[in-house]
């Protein structure tokens, strides 16, 4: 088929995402004085330049959602967002947490506290204790130990009162525990070892002090969590997503949601007698993830494609099922079937003909994959023979696509940034045969994370 014509070049700026360091390689940290600022955030600037004696470094959230200095929120109930802030003074060797609201029209410090770890892991929000006002809770990072303290803070008295836990994590997320009150619990995640099973616990606050409501084991193979998500799980049900690293090449992911009914705190997936989770371990690193659109997080379920070995480790030597969990059912439901290549950012969905009966072969130096039939000797048999290659898809920078011959068979499906991913169909007269038009149906671009 001959070469896609461009219809236009347009020209994109780079967006730099920033995560905890700034570009050029400048570690935020070191920056005394962010860029000047005007308006209510030169006053609450000017607050913490005398707070600090003029000698000022901001201090900033190593993780989670909130990674300024100075976090914007109502904190006290009364319609307008406090300040809350980081920061060290001189050479102390402690961060100071500073809550500054307006009063009377002012910037004042209402209250502050001082912790000697220098270390912000995260801040996150939710009302923990039920009374309509938005609590915070603070991750105290040690680096030595990899884990973080949480504290909590919560308006009482017209002032934030800070609430010693001494619980340590690795994880942490905020539930909701009630949606017609809005009350929320904190989640604290501790990976352990075997010995010791690593645990899930569920905190809120009652009459100013931290309580706990309930625990999960969780699979104490794991030595890291990629990635934790809150989110919906199914169409009416809420939880948290973990996707766990179990070692080079092992990889699985847990359930958590608060069952209101029971006032528990679940792990469905999760086998005490084990000590693990095994329905959902793989061998490829593919996180959970709204793969269709529907606002759904959905997990992937891997298996190996017919007549390629176990030690090849590339993603596209997969099918990966991407299954929505039903809390009702303890089932899991088959949204999405894919072969993923998350080096090179996209993903084919399977059509319904080739399930089953399709493998795959990756030429890394090209950046091709090939979908080839697959013929089993029996029905149902493992064992067969690769036949006829049937579509390959090949991604090129856009230099390399404009130096294609006009008379290329590759086919541009799309372009993103100066990467064009394009397709060739290799034959025609097989039932398992696609069109372009469905080459490009099934073809989707995709984001690991």
């Amino acid at each position: 088929m001959k070469r896609k014509l461009f219809i236009t070049i347009a020209s994109a700026l780079l967006a730099v995402v920033l995560t905890g360091c700034s570009p050029l390689g400048l570690d935020a940290q070191t920056l005394m004085k962010p860029p000047k600022a005007t308006g209510d955030r030169q006053e609450i600037y000017s607050v913490l330049e005398e707070k600090a004696s003029n000698q000022l470094t901001l201090r900033y959230p190593k993780a989670g959602e909130y990674r300024s200095a100075i976090v914007m929120k109502d904190v006290t109930g009364d319609g307008n967002d406090e300040a809350i802030a980081f920061y060290t003074k001189g050479e102390e060797a402690y961060t100071i947490v500073s809550i500054i609201s307006q009063v009377d029209g002012t910037w004042t410090e209402i209250a502050s506290y001082k912790n000697h770890s220098t270390q912000i892991d995260r801040i996150c929000f939710g009302d923990f204790n039920g009374n309509g006002i938005l609590d915070f809770a603070i991750g105290w990072g040690n680096s030595t130990t990899g884990t973080s303290e949480l504290n909590l803070y919560t308006y009482k008295d017209e002032t934030i009162k800070e609430v010693l836990t001494k619980e340590l994590y690795n994880e942490l997320a905020v539930v909701e525990l009630d949606s017609e009150t809005g009350k929320s619990g904190i989640l604290t995640i501790r990976l352990q070892t075997r010995e010791t099973p690593s645990t899930a616990k569920l905190f809120e606050i009652v009459n100013g002090s931290i309580s706990l409501l309930d625990t999960a084991q969780l699979d104490s193979g794991v030595t890291k969590y990629s990635k934790v998500e809150v989110g919906k799980i199914g169409a009416n049900d809420y939880g948290i997503i973990l996707d766990g690293i179990k070692s080079a090449r092992e990889y699985q992911t847990e359930i958590l949601y608060w069952d209101r009914n029971e006032s528990e705190l679940k792990n469905p997936l999760y086998i005490p007698e084990d000590q693990t989770v095994l329905y959902t371990e793989r061998s490829t690193s593919l996180l959970s993830q709204d793969i269709n659109g529907d606002s759904i997080i959905e997990i992937p379920i891997t298996h190996i494609l017919p007549g390629i070995s176990s030690d090849n480790t590339s993603d596209t030597a997969y099918i990966a099922n991407w299954h929505r969990y039903d809390v009702s059912t303890n089932t899991f439901t088959n949204v999405l079937s894919t072969v993923v290549n998350s080096k090179d950012g996209y993903m084919f969905v399977m059509p319904d003909a080739w399930k089953d009966v399709i493998t795959t072969e990756w030429d890394e130096e090209g950046r091709a994959l090939t979908f080839y039939e697959w013929i089993p000797d029996t029905v149902g048999s493992e064992s067969g023979v690769k036949g006829a290659a049937l579509l390959t898809i090949q991604v090129m920078t856009e230099d390399e696509w404009k130096n294609q011959s006009e008379t290329t068979e590759l086919y541009q499906l799309k372009q993103n940034e100066n990467m064009v991913f394009t397709a060739k169909l290799e034959r025609s007269d097989s039932k398992l045969s696609l069109t372009m038009e469905q080459v490009e149906y099934y073809f989707r671009l995709f984001s690991p994370n």
